[in-house]
């Protein structure tokens, strides 16, 4: 599995990982008041459903906006 905050530190940005939903406002918060790119690799449960979803090996125009 890729280190996505790595990845974006190696490349001189920051990166931050989200694992709690009490942590989004000051994780956004630190990475919007930053002078640099950076990457939020937000974790999230296999069976969350999140809006929208390009399906695997479809396009844009097959996007799911809803359940």
């Amino acid at each position: 599995q890729t280190d996505f905050v790595k990845l974006s530190e190696a490349f001189g940005g920051c990166g931050y990982q989200l694992t709690k939903k009490e942590d989004i406002e000051a994780t956004l918060k630190q990475a919007l008041s930053s002078e640099r790119v950076c990457v939020v690799d937000c974790m999230i449960d296999k069976d969350d459903s999140v809006f929208p979803i390009i399906p695997p090996g479809k396009s844009g125009k097959d996007i799911i906006l809803s359940k």
